[in-house]
Parts: C-alpha cells; sequence; structure tokens
C-alpha cells in the first residue's frame, strides 16, 4: 500500500524512511544474535563446558547486542522526528501558500481546510514515519529468518513462509472495504468540524432567533454520524486484527509442533529446536504489526490523498505583466453565474476612472459580485477586464494586489493590539503615521482613553464598537498608498456618525485616487462622479444630478429610501 505520489510528496526526504528500516533491521539482527547466545550458553552449560571466559566473552556479546539495539532505538527516533519535522512545516507551508494562491474566497477555505491542514497532515505524518518502515521492515525480517531457519530445518521454514503471505492477502481484502469506508470517514469528520465551527460562529444569531434546539440537534446528528462510522473503522481493523492472529499464532504453533516432531525424531537436535520455536514466535510478529498499524496507513492514505487533492487544486490564470499603477478599469461585455440557472450578468460593460464611482442597486443584482471579479476571486464565463488596457487574466496579480485596497463590512481585526493590526499590512509604517490614520477617522479617543496603540483587540473585535471596527478597518487601509480602493458595503449596520466619518474618508479619498463604492444607502453616493444603476445588467450610469433627471429606476430607488427614512415624500428640489 505505497502511493507513489505521497511517497514522491516528501522528495529527498524519503532517504530517512529507508534509514528507519535500516536501523530496524540492524536491531532486529542484534536480537536474533541475543537468541542465538542464549541457545549457545544452554549449549555449553549441557556439555558443562561453561567457563568464566566463556561467560565473559558472550555476556560482552549480549551487552554490545543489547548496545546496537539501543543505539538503534535512539536512530529511529531522530528520524521518525525528522520526517515530522520536515512534513508538518513543508506540508503546511504549501497548504498556506496553496490557500493563498487560489484567491481571496477559496471555496474550501473553512473547516475542512483547518483539518486537512492539521490533523489531515498528523496523520500524514504517522503514515511516513511509522506504516510505510513497518511495511519494509516486515517484507525483510521474515526473509531473514527464513534464510536462517531454512538451513536448519527446510520443512519448517517453508511451512512458516507458505503461512506468511495470509496475512497481507487478509490485509488486501479488507483494504478493498477500507478505502470506502475510511473516504466516508473523512468526510464525516470534516462536515462534523464545519457544523461545530459554523454553531460557534453563529452563536449570536442562533440566541437572537432561539434557534439552539434545533442547532444542537445538528451537532448531535453529525456527531452520531461521525461516531458510526467510526466504529465500523473500529470494527474493521478488530477483524482484521483477528484474522491476522489465528495465521500469526496458528503458524507459529505449526511450525513448533513440526519442530518438536524432527527434534524427537533426531532429525535436529534440541538446541537447533529450542533456537527455531524461540525465533518461530517472533517470524509473523513484523508482519502483524503491519496489519495492526494498517487503520493507521489507510487514514494517513486517506489524508494524503485529499491534501494531494488540495495541492492539485487549479490555480486561477493569471499572467505576469506588471503594472505601472491602477489608471483605468474597464469591464467589457461580462458574464457571469454562480450556476447557469442563477444568471448574475449577461452583458455588463463599466468604465472606472479616477474619482468616486458607486455601484448601487437593489439587493441581489450582482454588486458585491463585481468586487469579486475586480479582485479574481471570481472568474468571468465571457467578456475580459481591462486594467489600463491590459486583460486582468494577463496582469501579476500579486502587484495588482499590491496596488489596491478592500473595504468591506466584515474586515477581520486580528486579536492583537492596535499597532500590530496596522503592521500586518504596513511593516514600516511608524507610530505617527499610525497615529495620524486614526486621528482621519476620528479614533484617536480609543487610544487615548485606552493603553495607546498598545491597546489590545480581542477575538472578533468584542471590546470595541462595531463602528469602532469599520473606521479602524478603512484607517489601516488609507495608511497604504493604494491606486485603487474598493469599498463594498463600509457603512453597512454602523452607528450614524461612524457613517459620516467613514463617507467624508471616501469622498476626499476619491480626489486623488481611483475609488469603487459599493452601497445600498443611495444618499452616500450623491457626490460620486459616476453611479452606476445595476439590475443584473446596467441599467443607467451619471451623476446623481443626471440620474434624477432621468426619473428612471434610480430616481424611484432614492425617492423610496427617503421617503422611508424621512417618513413623508419628497419633492424633486428637496432630493
Amino acid at each position: 500500500m505505497i502511493n507513489k505520489q505521497l511517497f514522491e510528496l516528501i522528495g529527498d526526504k524519503k532517504i530517512y524512511i529507508y534509514f528507519i528500516t535500516t536501523f530496524s533491521v540492524i536491531s532486529f539482527v542484534a536480537n536474533l544474535a541475543i537468541t542465538t547466545i542464549i541457545v549457545y550458553s544452554l549449549y555449553l552449560v549441557s556439555l558443562s563446558q561453561i567457563t568464566w571466559v566463556n561467560v565473559g566473552m558472550l555476556t560482552t556479546i549480549v551487552l554490545i547486542c543489547l548496545i546496537i539495539k539501543h543505539v538503534m532505538s535512539l536512530l529511529i527516533q531522530v528520524y521518525i522526528n525528522k520526517i515530522g519535522d520536515y512534513v508538518k512545516q513543508s506540508l503546511r507551508e504549501r497548504c498556506y501558500e496553496k490557500i493563498l494562491d487560489t484567491g481571496l474566497n477559496h471555496k474550501d477555505a473553512n473547516a475542512k481546510l483547518m483539518q486537512l491542514s492539521i490533523e489531515g497532515i498528523e496523520q500524514l505524518d504517522t503514515y511516513y514515519s511509522l506504516y510505510l518502515p513497518q511495511l519494509f521492515y516486515a517484507m525483510v525480517t521474515p526473509l531473514l529468518m527464513f534464510l536462517v531457519i531454512v538451513f536448519i530445518e527446510y520443512k519448517t521454514a517453508l511451512v512458516l513462509l507458505a503461512c506468511l503471505p495470509l496475512i497481507p492477502v487478509a490485509i488486501i481484502i479488507v483494504k478493498k472495504k477500507a478505502d470506502k469506508t475510511f473516504h466516508i470517514y473523512w468526510e464525516k469528520y470534516k462536515n462534523l468540524g464545519n457544523t461545530f465551527l459554523d454553531y460557534l460562529q453563529g452563536m449570536k444569531e442562533i440566541k437572537v432567533f432561539q434557534d439552539e434546539k434545533r442547532k444542537r440537534q445538528d451537532v448531535i446528528d453529525s456527531s452520531e454520524n461521525f461516531r458510526k462510522v467510526t466504529m465500523k473503522v473500529l470494527v474493521m481493523q478488530l477483524s482484521s486484527i483477528t484474522i491476522m492472529d489465528l495465521v500469526a499464532f496458528g503458524g507459529a504453533a505449526i511450525a513448533i509442533v513440526m519442530t518438536l516432531f524432527s527434534a524427537q525424531n533426531n532429525q535436529i537436535s534440541a538446541f537447533y529446536a529450542l533456537f527455531i520455536i524461540l525465533i518461530s514466535a517472533e517470524y509473523f510478529l513484523p508482519m502483524r504489526s503491519l496489519g495492526s498499524a494498517f487503520h493507521v496507513g489507510m487514514n494517513g492514505l486517506t489524508a494524503g490523498k485529499n491534501i494531494l487533492g488540495f495541492l492539485a487544486t487549479k490555480m486561477p490564470k493569471t499572467g505576469n505583466i506588471s503594472i505601472d499603477g491602477i489608471k483605468h478599469i474597464k469591464v467589457d461585455h461580462v458574464k457571469f453565474y454562480y450556476d447557469e440557472s442563477h444568471e448574475i450578468f449577461a452583458d455588463l460593460s463599466l468604465d472606472i476612472k479616477k474619482g468616486l464611482n458607486a455601484i448601487v442597486g437593489r439587493s441581489g443584482v450582482g454588486k458585491s459580485t463585481i468586487v469579486n471579479l475586480l479582485t479574481c476571486t471570481n472568474q468571468m464565463i465571457t467578456g475580459a477586464i481591462y486594467v489600463n488596457g491590459y486583460d486582468i487574466r494577463d496582469i501579476d496579480l500579486r502587484d495588482y494586489y499590491k496596488r489596491l485596497a478592500l473595504v468591506t463590512s466584515h474586515d477581520y481585526i486580528f486579536n492583537d493590539t492596535i499597532r500590530n493590526n496596522f503592521l500586518f499590512k504596513h511593516p514600516t509604517a511608524t507610530d505617527h503615521q499610525i497615529k495620524d490614520a486614526l486621528k482621519r477617522v476620528n479614533l484617536t479617543d480609543l487610544i487615548a482613553k485606552n493603553q495607546g496603540l498598545d491597546y489590545k483587540i480581542l477575538e472578533d473585535a468584542e471590546n470595541i464598537s462595531g463602528g469602532q471596527r469599520q473606521r479602524l478597518s478603512l484607517a489601516i487601509n488609507l495608511l497604504g498608498d493604494k491606486d485603487l480602493y474598493i469599498i463594498d458595503e463600509a457603512t453597512s449596520n454602523i452607528d450614524t456618525e461612524s457613517e459620516k466619518i467613514i463617507m467624508e474618508n471616501v469622498i476626499a479619498l476619491a480626489k486623488t485616487k481611483m475609488v469603487v463604492l459599493i452601497s445600498h444607502r443611495l444618499h452616500n453616493v450623491v457626490s460620486s462622479d459616476c453611479i452606476y444603476y445595476l439590475d443584473n445588467k446596467l441599467i443607467q450610469s451619471g451623476t446623481h444630478e443626471n440620474l434624477m433627471q432621468q426619473k428612471g429606476n434610480y430616481y424611484a430607488l432614492f425617492n423610496e429610501q427617503i421617503e422611508l427614512e424621512l417618513g413623508y415624500k419628497v419633492n424633486d428640489h428637496e432630493a
């Protein structure tokens, strides 16, 4: 059960597996030598030829063998640790890099990836450090014992050799069923993690809507499904162990009986018989240990295949063109859908230039989808997006990302100090620059009343208000001198004061930069240089005054919102 791709995954470090196997074989030979010395000592005693010289010499050999076994055990552990360190560090780095390379919102960037990169790699580590060395060891040592026994009593040796393949045959039979079972096991395990993580993340909503009972039942059901498949794995493992025990102990018993008959018929001496009996008991142990480690190997193999599948995830198409700033973006006849029955855009064209470009429309018309297209999180079906005249798919995305900032209503603030949250995006920022950015969003009181820039933001930013969180996120992005700022619903669900401060900064920023503002509140886009009204396609575009004069969709939605907020209708002049 050697997977070639997994074997090649660790590169030149697979030599560590050979080292572990070699040291194990050397330890086995030392153990065989100790058995030989014990039998030989009994032989000398029976002949009354034992002397202090013999005792000293034999004791020295035994001590040397014990030292060799101890040294081999230490070396085995050293190389097991080396494999573990390499697998955990290298594969986790590769998984992390893959997450970064596959886009901003990889579809599996959730509990599944967490489990894969933590528990999955742990299982794969065991596959490399325990199962594979045991597999090679189990192939070598029975052959060595056969070569030793065959020169003493060939019939017993042939019986042992004939019984040995029954263990791998049992393993192969179990493996056919195990492949599917372990695949189900991992799926249930990942689903349990997803359910539990979803429950934790949505705890507030669950409490508010009093849905604890149903969610609790979901976790219980997921746990029960995982328990059932775990029991299947254990039953399968115990069944295979039972079969292997019958073969191992049965084969050893047959070999011992045959040896005793040979000794009784004077075909071999009693001491040769004793030697065969002692090593016959160990003949099946390597293969039996391999069978016992079978579930470890299958677990690691399944986890490894999942990791290989993730590492083989198709990369988003990207090029190598470097751009000198972001000066102009053209969305040209773009078609996009999540599935064919749910088309978002059939034919969308936008012309985004320096200044404030607002994208508005009713809910579900594709406003945030444009953000995903501009950040290359989603790939268009047809059409193109041009940046400075270059197709965005031909541009070096790392270079492109360096020149844009994305501010959303759910930006993540790390559980760290305010200073370190800034330094994460801007490693060279000074305290003066950070304080200046905080001043622009009116957050100087936040640091003045606490521990300054060393004030630690708690998990999920629970020690600051929603408005402060959004302003802090904006301040972090303002510190970097970007060419393109995408503001996606950054003023939703916050207080009026914070909304005003954020919009003042956005409007000021648009005087020198290219800003794309996604907003469901139209009074925030009144001062925009160009407003794009969408309804799964571009319906209207122009300034606020132009669109109001047209008395179309934008006019209707604007008045609808004003009436909702003020409680009465307004005339065109007031609008």
